[in-house]
């Protein structure tokens, strides 16, 4: 099967890349238009989120009633076609509409896309390889994330507006190539099941309900998300949390820190062959204790250590992701693998504003915030770990 790890790993790859590459085009784009660029760029960060919110559920059903495959073709291929018609008919900033409905459009593709690739990858790789792939996966995700805004400045500087869509429309367009390559495993195929959607969402709750396990973890998962909106959100203030004049550009400094301890937790994760959900729990609980940590070594502002501490939090924070994930495809029936990861993902949006907000009004506390989200992430990781070991 190493032919499918190849063609998964490149297609999610390149699918990744588009996305990124589309968004950060776009966001250059919009915060060039002046008084008016806030209120677009909320629209646009907002339009995608509701999107996701209102049709994650209905992909992660369609995944478990139809092709896998086919679906991964046809959203790769009409985000190819999306973003090669923008560019066609795109031609002034007075258009920018039209970047927020094929926006839109994206993330409703990605609503079905996105469950379908988490749920095929036991259709076309056996168990225990599954660990590996995602970490890997994880790495090359890592390094586009850090890639993606320099390629982007590239492509606006070197091919404009229209060029960058029509490299985004051809990255899409090979990963769809990379999907038709894959090779039949234990493929999901069309069902005779002609239930509602409302039915088939509940079945996907019940079934989450009856296994403790996974329903604890992703409680878990969707809180400790909940502290990561917070971080996410002031974070880019870090310029703040020291009093030295020379560190002008430290939030790119932390951004390449997380960077570099994604990627390490990526490849330490892929030497450690055990998936149990204590392993799970000690990584989680760890990346709170770094971030607690953190908040400590700013306030006596020493930068090696707290950004050591930074390393640190994002690496166990990426093992946690990646064996949760793992954990989640080898223990799921595969009948219900698309509704549990589509359940996955609405949480984890839901809680992301409320996290922003309340998080982004005690800015004022300054390194004491750190604290808070730290201790957040480890009683999070604790009342998970009691209520498993009582039930």
């Amino acid at each position: 099967m190493k032919k499918n790890s190849v063609l998964l790993i490149v297609g999610r790859s390149t699918s990744k890349l588009g996305d990124a590459i589309f968004d950060y085009i776009n966001t250059i784009l919009i915060s060039s238009l002046g008084s008016k660029a806030s209120v677009i760029m909320a629209i646009y960060r907002s339009s995608d989120t509701i999107a996701n919110v209102i049709f994650n559920m209905i992909g992660g059903v369609y995944s478990d009633n139809h092709n896998r495959k086919k679906i991964l073709i046809i959203t790769d291929f009409l985000a190819s076609l999306a973003c090669f018609i923008l560019a066609v008919i795109f031609n002034s900033n007075k258009d920018i509409y039209l970047i927020i409905i094929v926006n839109i459009f994206l993330a409703v593709l990605f609503s079905f896309n996105s469950p379908t690739y988490r749920s095929i990858v036991p259709d076309l790789i056996e168990k225990k390889h599954i660990l590996k792939l995602n970490s890997i996966s994880n790495v090359i995700d890592e390094i586009i994330s850090v890639g993606a805004p320099m390629l982007g400045v590239m492509i606006t500087t070197f091919f404009s507006f229209k060029g960058g869509m029509l490299i985004n429309s051809l990255t899409f367009l090979l990963s769809a190539i990379c999907n038709i390559l894959l090779s039949d495993y234990n493929f999901t195929h069309d069902k005779d099941n002609n239930r509602m959607i409302i039915k088939e969402m509940r079945s996907g709750l019940s079934y989450i309900f009856k296994d403790i396990n996974l329903l604890t973890l992703i409680l878990v998962a969707t809180f400790v998300n909940f502290f990561l909106s917070g971080f996410n959100t002031i974070i880019p203030f870090a310029n703040k949390l020291f009093v030295r004049s020379d560190i002008e550009r430290l939030y790119a400094t932390t951004l390449v820190v997380q960077s570099i301890g994604s990627i390490i937790g990526a490849l330490v994760n892929s030497l450690l062959k055990k998936l149990e959900i204590n392993y799970i729990a000690y990584s989680l609980f760890i990346s709170g204790l770094s971030l607690l940590v953190f908040g400590i070594f700013v306030q006596y502002q020493l930068l090696i250590l707290s950004l050591l501490m930074l390393l640190l939090f994002a690496m166990f924070i990426t093992i946690f992701n990646i064996r949760f994930m793992t954990y989640v495809q080898m223990n799921t029936d595969k009948e219900y693998l698309g509704r549990v990861f589509s359940i996955i993902f609405t949480l984890s949006v839901i809680l992301m504003p409320a996290g922003a907000f309340i998080f982004s009004g005690l800015l004022y506390f300054r390194w004491i915030i750190y604290l808070i989200l730290g201790l957040g992430i480890i009683l999070t990781t604790v009342i998970g770990a009691l209520f498993l070991k009582k039930y």
